[in-house]
């Protein structure tokens, strides 16, 4: 009996484990349902594109600027830009087709710079970038063209003009936005050079309340160029340089490459906005301290 006994236990034993294997099956991995950090309630994002424009893509251009808002920027702001060799403009949600097209020829076009051997991997994929931006923050938007060992411009201030020498020269704009109770952003753009060697300094951060110790060139801010407009999402802030010259613009936005001299078109596109003045409680939401210049 006890021989029956066991092997009676024996094969219930071996039933129980064959169902437990039948209903206890591996659980497949979970996905990922953690959600994404959210952003930071003052917080937008900018979609910066640079645009190359040769010879051929001219008249793109001339079609893009007809169908451009030029008149976001007060008459004064527009003839002081235009004596300095700069031009900006707004596009709605919906480019135009101009656009949109020497976007697509900007992507399967290579910027060799003139006179490289080697051409810097920047130059081999389409200058795109996604930029998260805080309630009054100071960010930068470098230029494609290099550092110039020396540029000499002219800045012209009423009836008078100052010429202006820089080595090490970088041109680029100074970003920040600014929420409105609408849901509207307000984008201030201002074209900076920094130039000279680099040099240790501290400097106050605003946001995240500390110093930093940083190397930086020293500073000549344009504020008298200043642009300022106000983007609803999806719309696309344009600026330029209107064509050949020694002016201001012309050392931002011309760079000359090995298939001749080119220019470019600066896309500032409003993507997201943590503001919604229609179904959200208005609200904008103020730095602690002033940014600084």
């Amino acid at each position: 009996m006890s021989a029956l006994w066991r092997s009676r236990h024996l094969l219930g034993f071996v039933c129980l484990l064959s169902c437990g294997c039948a209903l206890h099956q591996p659980i497949a991995a979970a996905p990922d349902l953690l959600p994404l950090p959210p952003m930071a309630p003052g917080a937008v994002v900018m979609e910066v594109v640079f645009v190359t424009i040769g010879p051929s893509a001219e008249e793109l251009e001339r079609q893009v600027w007809r169908q451009a808002d030029e008149q976001v920027l007060p008459h004064a702001a527009r003839r002081q830009l235009a004596a300095h060799g700069l031009r900006c403009g707004l596009v709605g949600a919906r480019p135009p087709d101009a656009l949109l097209e020497l976007y697509q020829r900007s992507q399967q076009s290579v910027d060799i710079p003139a006179g490289n051997a080697v051409v810097p991997f920047e130059n081999l994929v389409h200058r795109q970038r996604r930029m998260q931006l805080r309630h009054g923050q100071r960010r930068e938007i470098m230029m494609p063209r290099d550092s110039v060992p020396e540029l000499q411009l002219e800045i012209h201030e009423g009836a008078a003009s100052t010429p202006l020498r820089f080595e090490q020269a970088r041109c680029l704009f100074s970003i920040r936005s600014f929420l409105e109770a609408d849901g509207a952003v307000r984008v201030e753009l201002t074209p900076e050079i920094h130039h000279g060697a680099a040099r240790t300094r501290w400097r106050g951060d605003h946001i995240q309340g500390r110093w930093r110790w940083l190397s930086e060139q020293d500073r000549r801010v344009f504020p008298d160029l200043l642009m300022r407009a106000s983007l609803a999402p999806g719309q696309t802030l344009l600026v330029s340089c209107p064509g050949q010259g020694d002016q201001l613009g012309h050392h931002f936005f011309t760079q000359e490459l090995i298939d001749g001299t080119k220019r470019k078109l600066l896309l500032i596109r409003l993507a997201q906005t943590q503001l919604d003045g229609v179904f959200r409680e208005r609200q904008i939401v103020e730095p602690l301290v002033s940014p600084p210049e």
